[in-house]
């Protein structure tokens, strides 16, 4: 076995001695490199025929989409440019996208869901929220967005859950809506709830 490792190591040293370089330089010629003019360049300018694009000069040669010819500019400020505000009335007012308010109910209002305290609706951990009492459950109820007012202040909140509302009470509301009206630490307040 030792006279194989020689063997082995003789023959492997003799491959080493007898290898090529990987690489050999090659002599380049004597024109390989060319001189660059560095000379300032002047353009010819283009005449009648060359075939230079020719850029259009009509909105009806760029014109985006369509083949609607193109509109005075009187047409497209009173088509796309804000509204005039000087010539609009002034008692216009915006509508609101809240419903309109035909059902009214009055009693009583809790509230529930405050971090250490009670526990929240699963899919809602604080908000402008209420669990809604038998009297404000009509039709479809659940989702509706529904006034709630206390001595001359009024919050919107969306019913999201029930209540087993006793008494004169019509609805529970989450901490964070019932603060606006009132202290937390009063705890029941008498409301009008509208939708």
């Amino acid at each position: 076995m030792a006279v194989a490792i020689l063997l082995a190591a003789f023959l492997g040293t003799a491959t080493n001695a007898m290898a090529e370089p990987p690489f050999r330089a090659i002599p380049l010629p004597a024109d390989a490199f060319a001189t660059i003019d560095l000379s300032p360049v002047t353009l010819d300018q283009p005449q009648v025929g060359d075939a230079a694009p020719i850029m259009p000069t009509t909105a009806l040669e760029i014109a985006d989409f369509g083949s609607e010819l193109p509109m005075a500019a009187d047409d497209a400020a009173d088509r796309f440019a804000q509204p005039d505000t000087a010539t609009r009335d002034a008692s216009v007012k915006a509508e609101s996208k809240r419903p309109r308010i035909s059902h009214r109910v009055r009693g009583q209002a809790t509230w529930y869901c405050k971090t250490g305290v009670s526990s929240c609706h699963y899919a809602h951990s604080g908000g402008m929220y209420a669990a809604a009492g038998a009297e404000i459950r009509k039709g479809d109820w659940r989702g509706r967005q529904v006034q709630v007012c206390q001595g001359g202040r009024c919050i919107w909140v969306t019913l999201i859950d029930w209540c087993a509302c006793a008494g004169s009470r019509i609805i529970d509301l989450y901490s964070d809506a019932y603060r606006k009206l009132d202290p937390l630490s009063g705890g029941v307040i008498t409301v009008t709830v509208g939708w």
